[in-house]
């Protein structure tokens, strides 16, 4: 039996850190009769009642916590790495850095940032979501005990519904800051121009039902070339998933090529044509959907991602 503190803050509402990716794989990993696991964190408690028995309180400490939770190992989950509460303060226990009864294991949520987590020698380990970040966390910070876990997905929230009929038309779900995700801004501006795709910020159910009801959905990695859980949550869904052309992201180990369509990174010249083809060709489009279904099924489920999680810790 694995028992697990999963300290997590989530900064203010649910929908800033995409529960689904986050919180919600805590729920089905709790599912699993080798675990035990035990949330704790700044706010968690108003949103995951169910899953979190203590209330946070800055005077709460980790030895604390293990007389309540005898737990082997400490794994800090959250989009924002500066673990920082809404005030500006850590809202890890106070003797944090001083802990060392269990390893202390950072599943790194936040990308767009370095951090001096990775040279201040408090974490025993960390797992990456992004290979492009497993690579550089290596190569740059020259960590050893460095894990890839890519993203996974709900397949029991994330999948077709026959009740919507899709509509014949691109979507794209999200910001297009043209600094950080350049791709996706230059696709998107181009088949904007051409009456090719809509697009909005969209959450919780209306994202799921967005996802289920357009037969192709845009996507793109950041420049720091990231697999984001958003491709995962679109092939699931069964829709085309549209992204850049990428060989540090991991993409390419992740799906086989023939379960997605990519468009080119540096100037999207292709991008109209392939969007041509997607919402023309039935067949082609067809092809795409259940290729990718297929594979999520077989290698990216909460499930699956759950199990991988567990032997990462048996080695640590």
């Amino acid at each position: 039996m694995t028992k697990i503190l999963w300290l997590y803050s989530s900064k203010g509402t649910p929908i800033n850190y995409n529960h689904w990716f986050h919180m919600d794989f805590v729920r089905i990993l709790k599912e699993r009769k080798d675990v035990q696991v035990m949330p704790y964190g700044y706010l968690l408690k108003k949103y995951y009642n169910d899953l979190t028995p203590i209330e946070w309180d800055s005077k709460i400490t980790l030895k604390d916590l293990k007389k309540v939770f005898d737990f082997d190992v400490i794994i800090m989950d959250n989009k924002d790495r500066r673990f920082k509460y809404n005030s500006g303060g850590s809202w890890l226990p106070k003797d944090f850095n001083d802990f060392n009864l269990t390893p202390k294991i950072l599943m790194e949520g936040d990308y767009h940032a370095k951090a001096k987590w990775h040279l201040d020698g408090k974490i025993d380990a960390f797992i990456l979501r992004h290979k492009s970040q497993f690579i550089k966390c290596q190569k740059d910070y020259s960590l050893k005990k460095c894990f890839w876990l890519p993203c996974s997905v709900d397949t029991e929230v994330f999948k077709p519904n026959t009740q919507y009929n899709r509509k014949e038309l691109i979507f794209y779900l999200g910001t297009l800051n043209k600094k950080v995700y350049p791709y996706r801004y230059e696709a998107h501006k181009i088949l904007q121009e051409k009456n090719l795709i809509n697009s909005g910020r969209i959450f919780e159910q209306a994202y799921i039902k967005n996802l289920q009801s357009y037969i192709c959905h845009l996507s793109g990695s950041s420049y720091f070339h990231i697999d984001p859980s958003k491709n995962f949550e679109i092939m699931a869904s069964g829709s085309v998933l549209f992204t850049n052309e990428d060989n540090k992201s991991g993409i390419k180990d992740l799906f086989p090529q023939n379960s997605y369509c990519t468009y080119k990174s540096l100037d999207s010249s292709d991008v109209e044509k392939k969007a041509h083809k997607i919402l023309n060709d039935y067949g082609y489009r067809q092809s795409l959907i259940q290729n990718a279904l297929k594979c999520i099924k077989e290698k990216h489920t909460h499930q699956i991602r759950a199990r991988e999680l567990i032997n990462i810790i048996k080695q640590i």
